[in-house]
């Protein structure tokens, strides 16, 4: 094969790669500021409450990327968002609301270690993993819309579907400062059971990238951080009562 057909052969392919979209991922929503940390290659926010949308990469004729569900007729489009307590603890620590379509959804499954638990491999640590989670299901009900890829850089368009979820932190217990967030689906018909144990299948179809999640930080010191700042103004309101009283 002359090498100019290899050249364009090998250039096609890397145009096909750079247009494709994860099969799933998470980005910012319409509510609070957001910001991408290239560090952790995760959107952050430290707005209260806010909005993060999901997006699912479909199997039409427009689509770039791989379908996010195992089978091409796949009507009912179930997924996972999975919300983790930063940094890793072993019992719940948060209290949080998370609506999606007018709804309160409610919680599908928790536990401790990396979720789902009846597939610990399918999600991988990288620094968030095991802590305590919780999974609330849901469906991309939409309409066959366009999406974008979420990480800042790179490019690429295709037909896909999206849900917002608008999330509200009611408390986060010391020493938890944030929830991470996470986004996967399932093989077969897309659903599964929370209570099943078994950990030879695997389970997991797809779940977004680390370049493609989305994490709510605590903006201000943290309850300990506040408690050694009230104990250090306490000795100085102290310290000066005591040198009032001696000079009267």
């Amino acid at each position: 094969m002359p090498k100019i057909i290899v050249c364009i052969i090998a250039l096609l392919s890397m145009e096909s790669l750079a247009l494709g979209l994860p099969s799933l991922q998470l980005g910012p929503g319409t509510v609070g500021n957001w910001d991408y940390d290239p560090e952790t290659e995760t959107w952050v926010t430290v707005s209260n409450p806010f909005s993060v949308r999901a997006f699912a990469n479909s199997n039409t004729a427009g689509a770039r990327g791989r379908f996010a569900w195992e089978a091409e007729g796949e009507s009912d489009r179930i997924a996972y968002l999975v919300v983790s307590a930063v940094p890793m603890v072993d019992s719940d620590l948060f209290n949080i609301t998370v609506d999606n379509d007018l709804g309160t959804l409610p919680v599908f499954a928790s536990g401790v270690g990396a979720p789902p638990i009846q597939d610990p491999n399918s999600l991988a640590g990288h620094s968030i993993f095991d802590t305590y989670f919780e999974i609330y299901e849901f469906q991309f009900d939409g309409l066959l819309t366009t999406i974008s890829n979420t990480e800042p850089g790179e490019s690429g368009t295709g037909d896909g579907y999206v849900e917002e979820f608008d999330i509200t932190v009611g408390n986060l217990f010391d020493p938890v400062f944030g929830i991470h967030m996470d986004l996967f689906v399932v093989r077969g018909d897309g659903t599964f059971d929370p209570l099943s144990v078994e950990k030879d299948v695997k389970l997991v179809n797809a779940f977004a990238p680390f370049s493609h999640d989305a994490e709510r930080t605590f903006p201000n010191p943290e309850p300990s951080s506040l408690v050694l700042a009230a104990l250090a103004l306490a000795g100085l309101l102290a310290h000066g009562h005591r040198r009032c009283r001696h000079t009267d």
